[in-house]
């Protein structure tokens, strides 16, 4: 599985045998040395091959090797045969073909172009095929073991969060719908009222919190004697009439209005623009914001 070749030693021995000068029982005790060296040197590399296939089997990780063009398993761990649902390492060695289990094939062509190009790939989100064809999500690294011809794999299942992935972009989706069916819907009650403003026979005004007026539609102005523009921007006390008996009207309008938040068919006395005083019945309302903090009337 791993390799790691150190030929410096067994290079010198040979040359030092090559000496024509040197007597046969002094060839034969480097002949032996040569091989005591390359028994000791046999060793390690088996030490070290089991030593890394001893982290490949034990990696947290699902791994496994392949030929480069995929079509032939040369070794897996534990994690890699459970993650692609087969029952044991024959099985999986047999039957799985790396080639044949991509679920997206524009996405196997761009890996296979990566790796021949880059030797290597890291972090790609690739979908595949289990053993019973359900399909998983993995993020794929991969590179290129030239000595062999080898592609060694590792691989972590993301399925669960590519699919709170695809539900929170389809939460997102629905919930942009209907903010903006929400949005459609509000315009569309502002038109209405805008239009029952402006065409209601009666008339309506809309005070700010400071009691400054916002709004008149048509027929308050031509009750009043008044323009729109003398009227918007200007303080409601414009249109009170004044004496005791009308401040004392006034007042009780107010407490009744803040104690239940509406007042109806309450008769005030107002004063137009000439100075008339006319009689009013006034039905009104205080207006609240989204939070239901008083933001005029």
């Amino acid at each position: 599985m791993c390799e790691h070749v150190n030929p410096s030693l067994q290079t010198n021995l040979v040359s030092d045998m090559r000496d024509e000068s040197k007597t046969k029982k002094e060839l034969i005790g480097e002949l032996q040395s040569l091989k005591r060296a390359n028994t000791r040197l046999q060793i390690k590399l088996k030490e070290a091959d089991e030593k890394c296939k001893l982290f490949f089997e034990d990696s947290p990780l699902p791994a496994f090797i392949t030929s480069l063009d995929g079509s032939k398993v040369v070794d897996a761990n534990e994690k890699a045969i459970e993650l692609a649902g087969y029952s044991s390492k024959d099985e999986f060695l047999k039957k799985f073909v790396t080639g044949e289990r991509h679920a997206d094939p524009l996405a196997k062509g761009d890996l296979f172009s990566e790796l021949q190009s880059k030797g290597e790939v890291t972090n790609k989100e690739y979908r595949f095929f289990k053993k019973d064809g359900a399909p998983i999500w993995v993020d794929f690294n991969a590179r290129i073991y030239s000595p062999k011809g080898w592609l060694i794999v590792e691989a972590v299942d993301i399925t669960i969060r590519k699919r709170l992935e695809n539900n929170l972009k389809k939460a997102q989706r629905e919930l942009k719908k209907r903010v903006k069916e929400r949005n459609e819907e509000l315009v569309r009650t502002r038109e209405f009222m805008n239009n029952i403003f402006h065409t209601s026979v009666e008339g309506m005004m809309v005070v700010d919190v400071q009691g400054y007026i916002t709004m008149v539609n048509p027929a308050m102005t031509e009750l009043l004697g008044y323009s729109r523009n003398e009227l918007v921007g200007k303080s409601a006390a414009i249109i009170r009439a004044e004496g005791k008996e009308h401040e004392e009207q006034g007042k009780k309008f107010v407490e009744a209005l803040f104690e239940k938040g509406f007042v109806r068919e309450m008769e005030r006395t107002w004063k137009k623009k000439d100075g008339t005083l006319i009689n009013v019945e006034i039905n009104a309302a205080l207006l609240r914001d989204e939070e239901g903090n008083h933001i005029g009337g």
